[in-house]
């Protein structure tokens, strides 16, 4: 009886370190996943002349036109005393339009403009040949695991930000 609570006490532990190892081991990919990705996409960065943060605004504003200077540095992660002056940089660059709210004067609200539109679209067709190089050769299966664990940790993500 000993033997069998001791083997049990000792397998549960067994299975809560393997269990830490993969939480270790995800974070650990997910941080290397992270750094891959942040250099891939500074090259095409440098290419269109901007930088990481004003690609992180550029990209926010396209899929959610008209925001807030306040919901844009939530959105990407930029601290507000830095975006406002990233986005002053990027008005006189002509790529977004900055405009004062008519129902309150302390809220701006910021959009893309043709050529934040157009360098978007030439930005997302750059990314789409890198990773269909990326992705050549590669076996059908292989590409749709590859989307639908991205898919699933995405919808993981969602789900904790709504509790």
């Amino acid at each position: 009886m000993y033997r069998l609570l001791f083997l049990l006490k000792y397998t549960e532990r067994m299975m809560e370190m393997a269990e830490k190892n993969n939480r270790n081991e995800f974070l650990s990919i997910m941080k290397f996943a992270q750094t891959l990705m942040a250099e891939s996409f500074t090259p095409i960065c440098r290419e269109y002349g901007i930088s990481s943060q004003q690609m992180k605004i550029l990209s926010a504003l396209y899929h959610k036109k008209n925001q807030t200077v306040g919901e844009l540095s939530q959105s990407t992660q930029i601290l507000r005393s830095n975006i406002t002056s990233v986005c002053k940089k990027m008005e006189k660059d002509g790529y977004l339009v900055r405009s004062r709210s008519l129902m309150d004067e302390r809220v701006v609200r910021v959009s893309l403009t043709d050529k934040g539109m157009k360098i978007m679209k030439m930005i997302g067709d750059a990314f789409t040949q890198y990773y269909d190089h990326l992705l050549e050769g590669e076996p059908q299966e292989t590409c749709q695991v590859i989307h639908d664990g991205l898919q699933k940790l995405c919808e993981l993500m969602e789900k904790s930000k709504e509790e």
